[in-house]
């Protein structure tokens, strides 16, 4: 029961950790995933890291040059996404940047195993998660279709109120 409660607590800080973005709005972009950064990818893993592993600089130091290498290419490669998942979350919203860039993530991270088996991509399996990919493709254009449209309604709605706000200041004198 205690790893399902912890599961579900893992879910829910993926899921939210955008939300301070939204409270941050007068900060720029790079200050706010840069604090992130710091902490998510430098400070918290070593602090996790040292409480957890019984001597971890040995553990460190057993582990061959080329492994430790793979490691930090994949953390880079990782890193790199991470920063890219941001700048996208930053220009297009939370909620549609999460939709669009997760569920592209899944569905690459679904083909390409697949395609790397080509024996499977006809299989029954192999057809399923094709089909699936493909329903939530659909699904993702049309959370990107709703997102555009709002954009535009919200864009088209503070047009209106800039245009009310100057035609009264104009009525009253005011400039």
């Amino acid at each position: 029961m205690l790893w399902i409660l912890i599961a579900v607590a893992a879910g829910v800080i993926q899921g939210s950790f955008t939300l301070p973005m939204k409270y941050t709005g007068k900060w720029k972009w790079e200050n706010t995933w840069g604090m992130w950064s710091v902490w998510a990818l430098l400070i918290l893993p070593w602090v996790i890291a040292l409480a957890t592993v019984p001597h971890l600089m040995g553990v460190y130091r057993s582990v061959p040059p080329t492994a430790l290498g793979a490691a930090f290419a994949v953390g880079l490669c990782w890193g790199v996404g991470a920063i890219t998942f941001g700048m996208g979350v930053h220009y297009v919203g939370i909620a549609l940047g999460f939709a669009i860039i997760m569920g592209l993530s899944v569905a690459v991270g679904s083909l390409v195993p697949l395609f790397l088996q080509p024996d499977k991509l006809f299989s029954p399996a192999g057809l399923l998660i094709i089909a699936g990919v493909a329903v939530m493709m659909v699904g993702i254009a049309i959370g990107a279709r709703a997102g555009l449209l709002k954009d535009k309604a919200l864009a088209s709605a503070a047009q209106g109120a800039a245009s009310t706000d100057v035609e009264l200041h104009e009525r009253l004198g005011v400039h």
